[in-house]
């Protein structure tokens, strides 16, 4: 049973979230996956890359959009970078040197790479509403989060997907008054959701998107390589509106739907 819903727009010039199942093309969804979420509130709250996996278990995440933005492609130069540098002894030679990976003189791959900016690049920016359900609300993971974004610091730099594309987090909502919808309410849903809990309402003006997201990541590692590797333990396909007006549903299972003050429908998964 959820026991508080709090929200802050996450905010930026230009994001990447991968798709995980892209291979030769990086292809991005549209909103922050609830992993990319996940890892973000990691970043605000000094959790550590892949240390986070299995203590936001009952954390429920719904993404909005508030802006509109759209998707371009772009060459991007990928590193290839195996030789071992030793910062300690010789920080310009070991980085400098044309026979670092790191310089770029070689092992270097173009790929293809969309890109999601705002509808005017000059002017606007990228906006999602991230809306986060808490279970227990002694959680401390919790507690850090509502201090950190109390005082507008994060302990990590925010990025949306890839750590060139900086973000940032405004417009933080304590609290919520809440009640859960009704096994067949027809509303208008701001985020997106299991697509087998909804019938989508025909007729309506709206824009949706659907797509298998990762909803929690785990480490593995071969008996080869040795290396931990992130890999999706949990998949769910979702559907989601891409602009502000959201979309027009009618809810066939309502235990994850809600109204915000009395006005406010979302989902949390």
């Amino acid at each position: 049973m959820i026991q508080q819903i709090i929200s802050f727009d996450l905010c930026g010039k230009t994001a990447h979230f991968r798709k995980f199942y892209s291979s030769s093309s990086a292809l991005s969804y549209s909103i922050p996956p609830k992993t990319t979420v996940l890892g973000i509130i990691a970043a605000i709250i000094n959790l550590k890359r892949d240390s986070y996996y299995n203590l936001f278990d009952d954390w429920l995440v719904g993404v909005e959009v508030v802006n509109p933005f759209r998707k371009i492609f772009q060459k991007m130069n990928f590193l290839k970078v195996e030789d071992n540098v030793n910062f300690n002894v010789d920080f310009e030679k070991s980085i400098f040197s044309k026979d670092s990976d790191v310089t770029g003189f070689g092992n270097r791959t173009q790929i293809s790479f969309e890109l999601l900016i705002p509808e005017n690049i000059r002017n606007g920016e990228l906006q999602f509403k991230i809306y986060v359900g808490i279970k227990n609300k002694e959680d401390k993971n919790f507690i850090l989060l509502i201090n950190a974004l109390n005082k507008k610091e994060s302990i990590y730099g925010i990025s949306l997907g890839s750590a060139s594309m900086l973000g940032y987090v405004k417009n933080f909502v304590e609290d919520y008054s809440f009640k859960p919808l009704d096994k067949n309410e027809v509303t208008n849903i701001r985020t997106g959701t299991n697509d087998g809990d909804v019938t989508l309402i025909q007729g309506t003006e709206m824009v949706v998107e659907q797509d298998i997201f990762p909803t929690k990541m785990k480490l593995t590692q071969t008996d080869e390589t040795k290396i931990p590797t992130r890999i999706a333990e949990e998949v769910k396909s979702l559907v989601y509106p891409v602009t502000s007006k959201g979309m027009s549903v009618s809810i066939i299972n309502n235990s994850h739907f809600y109204k915000l003050n009395g006005d406010i429908s979302i989902a949390l998964i």
